[in-house]
């Protein structure tokens, strides 16, 4: 087994029994840029440029907000009010309105971290593709994945070309694991279902897995 730098964080990721592998290392990535950017990244002047052209969606703020450097945030913050506050101009005319509008709607929805998470997910994508061409042990890992949902799906497979001479076999790994991880939701849906009809409610006691079906079909069929 070849164990890298670059793919320790994937084979860690994949021997993890209770979670989907490609959200775990997203997850792992946004809280390192987290840190990134609540800790060293808020006094180094090529970091505060890039936040000021981009900013943080909602969602990361929220989790910035209660980061712990509340003071180191609202000074990002501050330079981030101040760019789009300078780009601001009164406009005249339905069409310069129109434009206006739809730059702001870029700069409200644009975040640092979405966009630098992506980056990183992007090659994380490609490299799961090239291991399971060149590690000999990775394809059995990845075929006994955990779970896999819908959006990483779609993401290794945009990027399965890379297993190259493998990337048929890889596709159909990954279509074993996602219809194997939908079908176990589907399963576990049906058992939660069945403790609100009166008929079925005390056949069995749920397991952990089924009380949590609800959230888990969420996680796996939506973008979170």
């Amino acid at each position: 087994m070849t164990y890298k730098i670059h793919t320790a964080p994937i084979w860690d990721a994949f021997k993890l029994t209770d979670v989907c592998p490609i959200c775990e290392l997203r997850r792992a990535t946004e809280e390192r840029l987290l840190g990134q950017y609540l800790n060293e990244s808020v006094m180094e002047p090529d970091a505060r440029v890039r936040v000021n052209r981009q900013g943080f969606c909602g969602s990361h703020s929220q989790k910035m907000l209660a980061g712990g450097n509340i003071c180191g945030f609202a000074l990002q913050l501050q330079t981030r009010n101040r760019h789009i506050r300078e780009s601001l101009k009164l406009i005249e005319g339905a069409k310069r309105a129109q434009k206006e509008a739809s730059r702001l709607q870029d700069e409200a929805t644009s975040c640092i971290i979405c966009a630098e998470t992506e980056q990183i997910m992007a090659r994380y994508y490609q490299t799961i593709a090239l291991m399971f061409k060149n590690e000999k042990t990775f394809p059995e890992l990845a075929r006994d994945a955990a779970c896999l949902c819908v959006n990483d799906y779609s993401r290794l497979l945009a990027h399965s070309a890379h297993a190259g001479s493998r990337a048929d076999d890889y596709r159909k790994t990954l279509y074993l694991v996602i219809t194997r991880s939908l079908s176990q939701s589907d399963a576990d849906l049906a058992a939660f279902i069945d403790r609100f009809d009166y008929q079925k409610k005390d056949a069995s006691v749920m397991t952990p897995e089924q009380k949590a079906a609800p959230v888990s079909a969420v996680r796996k069929l939506t973008r979170l």
